[in-house]
């Protein structure tokens, strides 16, 4: 009989239906056609179909064809069937551990009828005393109302692929240079927005540098011990976005006298900008499952940083750019030096200009147009 019920035959297909039916019980089959207790429960299904038509939709899914629903339901067993109620799971309590699905075939028509008219019904309980009149389902049968959870639409994981070498590598505490040269300070390495890495590449989840500094070689083994120990190379993979220690840093030693040159190299470190994405995480796992382990990091990181997700990233440089157009005074830091308004442009520098006041220094204002 399941040749008169609609099928279901993929994801894209489950997630509109979850999202379309509205003040209506949506029940999933799923199961297998050639399986007798599958027909059994699609005879049963498609003789209430149309008596059922204003309260419910019927649709029968293939468990070999939608693998991602399988897992996510934990289906080990077929027939399975699955109730939502205005995109929202619905979870039915008939005396079994599990309560997210109702196992097996209904014995009568009756049965899933009496199911059915209690979901749509107020979704309140219909166990009541023994002495009342009740049909052999609804003895044991009870639909919470407080059991209504909402369930995201499962992540499709399918076009993700894992990296051989899913883990950070290590990185050189000091660059494999033949003379090893000083430098100046140079601030102006951490000064003002990241022009490279400040986008996402293969992954789904950062850590994004919300200000300027300075990264030791020991913040780098930190990040790279504590993600590696936590994550799970089977399902997620982490890389870097900032290069190895580069830029050397001189110091004197302790008690000797001003003079005498610059000293010698003392260590090496990596400059980083505002909005620069440090290290990057993907694979089949979701946000809340690597989050911890991200803010953890970025805790410990010399300059405030924060855990963002692709969406979130963009969203924040939306939001950015949405005020700019939206901004209703007039008198803004670009148009004000633009006209040399009071002769201001006197005491600019040309890193004002280029930034429009959004950066002092290392120091990034959010709130600045």
């Amino acid at each position: 009989m399941s040749f008169f019920l609609p099928k279901l035959t993929s994801k894209k297909d489950i997630d509109e239906v979850i999202k379309s039916v509205a003040e209506k019980v949506l029940v999933l089959r799923f199961g297998r056609d050639d399986d007798l207790v599958c027909l059994q429960l699609d005879e049963i299904l498609s003789k209430t179909a149309h008596d059922l038509s204003n309260m419910a939709s019927i649709y029968i899914v293939d468990v070999d064809k939608a693998p991602i629903y399988t897992r996510y339901f934990d289906i080990s067993y077929i027939p399975s069937t699955v109730f939502f109620f205005n995109g929202q799971h619905m979870k039915v309590d008939y005396g079994s551990p599990d309560h997210t699905k109702f196992v097996g075939s209904f014995k009568t028509k009756q049965d899933f009828i009496d199911l059915i008219e209690a979901a749509v019904g107020g979704l309140t309980g219909i166990c009541r005393a023994h002495s009342h009149q009740l049909a052999p389902l609804q003895s044991c049968l009870k639909v919470c109302a407080a059991g209504l959870k909402t369930y995201q639409i499962t992540p499709d994981y399918s076009n993700v692929v894992l990296p051989a070498k899913p883990k950070l590598k290590f990185l050189n505490k000091v660059p494999n240079l033949k003379k090893a040269k000083k430098e100046s300070k140079k601030l102006r390495d951490i000064q003002g927005p990241a022009r490279a890495a400040n986008s996402f590449t293969s992954g789904q989840y950062a850590i994004v540098a919300l200000g300027g500094g300075y990264l030791h070689w020991g913040h780098l083994e930190m990040m790279r011990l504590t993600i590696n120990r936590k994550i799970d190379a089977r399902t997620t993979f982490a890389r870097w976005r900032i290069n190895a220690p580069y830029k050397p840093i001189t110091r004197k030693g302790l008690g000797q006298r001003m003079g005498g040159g610059k000293g010698a190299i003392d260590h090496y470190v990596t400059p980083v900008r505002y909005g620069r994405l440090i290290v990057e995480l993907g694979g089949k796992v979701e946000l809340g499952e690597v989050e911890h382990i991200l803010i953890e990091v970025a805790k410990k990181l010399p300059f405030p940083a924060k855990v963002m997700s692709r969406e979130g990233l963009e969203e924040m440089q939306r939001k950015q750019k949405e005020m700019e157009e939206n901004n209703q005074n007039p008198w803004t830091f670009k148009r004000i030096v633009e006209g040399n308004m009071l002769g201001i442009r006197k005491v600019l520098s040309p890193f004002d200009l280029r930034n429009h006041g959004r950066f002092t220094g290392k120091f990034h204002f959010p709130e600045r147009v």
